[in-house]
């Protein structure tokens, strides 16, 4: 297929493949990276609601730049119902296979999965992409969050937090462990985690992935 062709196709098949998206804030350092299963088809919008082709192909990935995009993802399990991220002053960058992402160095360490969908009391599916993987910018306290779909639990999802100061959180289905610069720590209850620069307090929901924290020195919470 020519590529020009290729560039305008609003949206596009990609059966076999999973999906990697890659959006970068142009203000700050941080970098979002999000991953459908295979089959996942998606369209990206202009501020006006216009598809628009990628600015470039470069390096396998295709590259959307605009001052307000909308990125309509249609899952493989659910193509009838778009997930609809709007971006703002971001970059977004798409990989269409899983070897050219991890070629190009995101989610290497990522193992493919089908995703079983559980359905909710309204009898809808429920949209879980793959996994989500935030870098937040240097200043940050809170370095890296992993988000992945579990394999032993479907359905759900596991958690992986990477601290400043050297504190590691991991849950993986149901189990909550911790670490300070490599050392094993205690994880109190639904998950406190006591130690020399301070306690922190995480909360997770494995079955939507949303995260809590907060360090008792610090004032501010944060929530996402």
């Amino acid at each position: 297929m020519p590529i020009l062709l290729l560039l305008c196709m609003p949206i596009l098949s990609l059966a076999g493949n999973s999906v990697t998206f890659v959006i970068n804030n142009l203000e700050t350092d941080e970098e979002k990276v999000i991953v459908y299963p295979e089959g996942t088809t998606y369209e990206v919008m202009d501020e006006e609601g216009k598809a628009i082709p990628p600015v470039e192909k470069e390096g396998a990935a295709f590259t959307y730049e605009e001052k307000q995009i909308t990125l309509l993802v249609y899952p493989s399990y659910r193509q009838g119902k778009a997930d609809d991220y709007s971006l703002t002053n971001k970059r977004l960058r798409v990989f269409e296979t899983n070897r050219d992402a991890k070629r190009q160095g995101y989610a290497k360490n990522w193992t493919e999965s089908v995703i079983v969908i559980n359905r909710g009391h309204d009898e809808k599916y429920v949209s879980r992409p793959y996994g989500v993987e935030t870098a937040y910018k240097k200043s940050a306290e809170l370095q890296k969050k992993i988000v992945l779909a579990s394999e032993e639990r479907p359905g759900q999802y596991n958690l992986k937090l990477y601290f400043k100061n050297g504190l590691e959180f991991h849950y993986q289905d149901g189990e909550a462990t911790a670490s300070l610069n490599g050392k094993p720590l205690i994880v109190e209850g639904k998950y406190i985690v006591h130690s020399d620069r301070g306690t922190a307090k995480i909360s997770f929901n494995p079955k939507t992935g949303k995260t809590w924290w907060v360090f008792t020195e610090e004032k501010e919470a944060t929530a996402e």
